[in-house]
């Protein structure tokens, strides 16, 4: 086979060696994947947290095995209903169960469940996480919202990224993780958070709206304001068409349309982001 120091000579191309070349089942073939930063929340939590974490639970994991390189003392359970994912972990030789993860138990308490982007009640995956154990998860469908509300957990900390990339575990101040920014130095300082307003996009939303540069914060409240009333009455003329719409409607959205262009609603929170790794305790009773 020619080499990249190599020419081809004309009607060579051919005589390639079709042993490496992959297939389309080597280029489809999932493998069991795990991610670095994950891996590098996971070993700061057990710093700051240290414990002896006998089980480890991670529902609807997909083919991340990130916890399992983080806990390998740990026996660590991996539940998803997707049979292809759950049979490659299974013959990679992790313990993985296909079944769904709200029904799903292990047969002995869970010291530690790891929730990432599920797609039901982060609660109902934690039914047999024994009093004192930890949750961790993002807030990326509302998961650390749910537990931040539910009174048998306490919010503890949150691991968010340096600007370094490193990571940092914060124990202060936990309130303004769901506080949004309130001036305009917290507004250009947030960081980004995907489907969430950010500085940069707001100063030019204000700008062709309103041609001010200056109070970027205050004035882009403003739009937003003026945005929901527009979809309010735009609601309420669809519904007074169509009265079966009235329990489907939303009331709000993370999106209104200002006009003909679109706005995102949600503003950055003082401290971390959706993506971050959140850590709740189980209160004991």
């Amino acid at each position: 086979m020619a080499t990249p120091n190599t020419p081809i000579e004309p009607g060579s191309w051919g005589a390639v060696d079709e042993s490496e070349i992959p297939t389309r089942r080597d280029l489809e073939a999932p493998k069991p994947t795990s991610s670095k930063d994950l891996v590098a929340c996971y070993n700061l939590f057990q710093q700051e947290f240290p414990g002896d974490y006998r089980v480890v639970y991670s529902p609807c994991c997909a083919y991340n095995v990130s916890p399992s390189m983080s806990f390998p003392n740990s026996r660590v359970v991996y539940v998803d209903l997707d049979q292809k994912a759950m049979a490659t972990l299974g013959t990679a030789g992790y313990e993985a169960h296909c079944e769904d993860a709200i029904r799903f138990s292990p047969n002995e308490p869970i010291d530690v469940a790891i929730i990432l982007n599920p797609s039901v009640r982060g609660a109902d995956l934690v039914r047999n996480l024994k009093p004192g154990g930890y949750v961790l998860c993002n807030d990326y469908h509302g998961t650390a919202t749910g537990f931040r509300d539910d009174t048998e957990f306490e919010f503890v900390g949150i691991i968010i990224p340096t600007r370094d990339h490193q990571y940092v575990a914060d124990r202060e101040n936990l309130e303004e993780c769901w506080q949004e920014v309130a001036t305009e130095e917290e507004f250009k300082s947030a960081r980004f958070t995907w489907g969430g307003a950010n500085y940069l996009m707001a100063a030019l939303i204000v700008r062709a709206v309103t041609g001010k540069e200056e109070n970027v914060l205050a004035e882009y409240r403003k739009i937003i304001e003026i945005a929901r009333k527009q979809e309010q009455e735009r609601n309420a003329a669809f519904v007074s068409k169509n009265p079966d719409a009235a329990g489907w409607m939303l009331s709000d959205s993370d999106i209104l349309m200002f006009g003909n262009d679109p706005i995102p609603t949600k503003l950055p929170r003082k401290k971390g982001t959706v993506d971050d790794i959140f850590i709740f305790r189980k209160k004991s009773s």
